[in-house]
């Protein structure tokens, strides 16, 4: 895990525990800390340029199938 992990990271633990410690606003605490948890899990599961490639050309995933399946 990298720096912006772990600083999301302890960025919920941080809002969860406004949350626990407000009786009034806790709902504002919560909701940013499940916004910034959302963002955590987009980061780890869709910014990392080896996990997810987006090329809408078809000609381009054939070419990168078929080198895979010749090897």
């Amino acid at each position: 895990m990298g720096f912006r992990h772990v600083a999301m990271s302890s960025l919920i633990i941080l809002f969860a525990f406004f949350a626990f410690a407000s009786k009034v606003l806790w709902i504002q605490w919560t909701t940013g800390a499940i916004f910034v948890g959302f963002f955590l899990l987009f980061d780890l599961i869709f910014l990392d340029e080896s996990q997810f490639i987006f090329d809408p050309d078809p000609d381009n995933w054939r070419r990168r199938v078929e080198k895979v399946s010749r090897t």
